[in-house]
């Protein structure tokens, strides 16, 4: 099921990296050991669900200032994201190119979500409420 199409939240470019990211992350964490399923693997998933749900959440709000608020906080959690799975690859449970592989993909949405933080502030500036 599609989101309707005022929301326009599917044609965000930070929105579908954010999902894919989910998934990348789900992935990868399934393989984490039995002891990480309420502790880093917990906190991963929950960061990682936070960055998109933050971009959305963004997208509801009437002002540019609002919406680039919750861009602050998603932007928080991917690099919370970073840490966790930093983390993951220290202690083995994910390897070195697995690391190298999903860090492209958070370099990618951080650079494109600082983008949209950018053109969001510049809007505001531009939209008289």
């Amino acid at each position: 099921m599609s989101s309707p199409k005022h929301y326009k939240l599917d044609n965000l470019e930070v929105y579908q990296l954010a999902r894919r990211l989910v998934k990348k992350v789900y992935y990868l964490s399934e393989k984490f050991p039995d002891k990480e399923k309420f502790n880093l693997s917990s906190q991963l998933t929950r960061a990682v669900i936070s960055v998109g749900a933050n971009i959305a959440e963004g997208n509801g709000k009437f002002t540019p200032n609002d919406q680039r608020r919750f861009c602050f906080i998603a932007r928080g959690s991917l690099f919370e994201v970073f840490f966790c799975l930093q983390v993951a690859s220290d202690l083995g449970y994910i390897t070195a190119e697995e690391f190298r592989t999903i860090n492209l993909g958070i370099r990618n949405l951080s650079v494109k979500l600082n983008n949209y933080i950018g053109y969001l502030g510049r809007k505001s500036r531009c939209t008289i409420v």
